[in-house]
């Protein structure tokens, strides 16, 4: 149970340490402020899942497909919108909000507000 306890503290601080230098890094290279980070996490992580559990892939494959799933994301809103606002640090804050808002309510549209889980086998 201790054990159990933490193996999930080491998987959770893992992964808001990897969101953090994931900011950071995007911010060290392109001076903006990307408030939809978080929510290029999530879509992530929903992608993992559905393809996980819609099209019953492995984890670590469905793990690919959540990254290139991601990138792909990132690179359109890239493409579409901060490309044009790369001079103004301003217009691109409000612009990363608002692309934050939309990914976020598009996953609640589709996926709902219900927790998901994976189906693995607990090890003890």
């Amino acid at each position: 149970m201790v054990l159990q306890a933490i193996a999930n503290g080491v998987v959770e601080g893992s992964v808001i340490a990897l969101v953090a230098l994931g900011l950071t890094v995007v911010f060290a290279v392109s001076r903006l402020l990307n408030v939809a980070h978080g929510d290029y996490l999530t879509f992530g992580a929903y992608a993992t899942f559905w393809a996980s559990q819609g099209l019953k892939l492995t984890v670590p494959l469905a793990a690919l497909v959540g990254v290139v799933a991601t990138i792909v994301l990132g690179l359109f809103f890239h493409q579409l919108v901060f490309r044009k606002l790369i001079r103004s640090s301003i217009a691109a804050l409000v612009a990363s909000i608002g692309i934050a808002l939309l990914v976020r309510h598009a996953i609640i549209f589709i996926a709902g507000t219900g927790q998901q889980t994976y189906d693995l086998p607990l090890y003890r």
